[in-house]
């Protein structure tokens, strides 16, 4: 990625940067029980120059208790309580997802704020927004779930 994502994550207003694999890192936001996370991703633009790229990524949420102490080596695995789901599912922000000098778009970084503020911040939210179930059902249901919740959260 042009940009590290710790200077996107200061860009779109969150608080610092979770790595759970090499090469995975997120910018996130503690809020409640969660952090809420954006893994951000450069993606060359369909068309374009080579040096023409756009901003895609991953959304979603993790609980804190799911966290190692900290010190302690990264996981092995991803925790069970972690639930993204592509920013590709929201054309109305991937319409604003150019990067140009390696900035990001104010109305990108507006929706994307958009959608982490709609993401639940407590265990009961997640139960009453996304299900009693939903830390044990499988990945792809958890998505689908996130992206029926977001899809509430209209254009910048």
């Amino acid at each position: 990625m042009a940009i590290p994502v710790s200077e996107l994550a200061e860009k779109l207003g969150m608080h610092g940067v979770l790595r759970f694999r090499e090469g995975a890192d997120c910018a996130c936001t503690a809020d409640g029980d969660v952090l809420k996370l954006f893994q951000p991703q450069s993606l060359r633009r369909l068309g374009g120059r080579p040096g023409d790229r756009r901003l895609g990524g991953n959304i979603g949420l993790v609980l804190r208790s799911d966290l190692p102490v900290k010190g302690r080596p990264s996981w092995r695995a991803p925790p069970v309580s972690l639930a993204m789901c592509p920013i590709a599912n929201f054309p109305w922000l991937s319409a604003h997802s150019a990067l140009s000098s390696e900035d990001v778009s104010p109305a990108f970084v507006q929706g994307l704020q958009q959608l982490i503020q709609k993401l639940p911040r407590t265990v009961p939210e997640i139960e009453r927004d996304l299900g009693c179930d939903f830390m044990n059902v499988p990945v792809i249901d958890q998505g689908q779930r996130l992206i029926r919740l977001l899809r509430e959260v209209r254009s910048v």
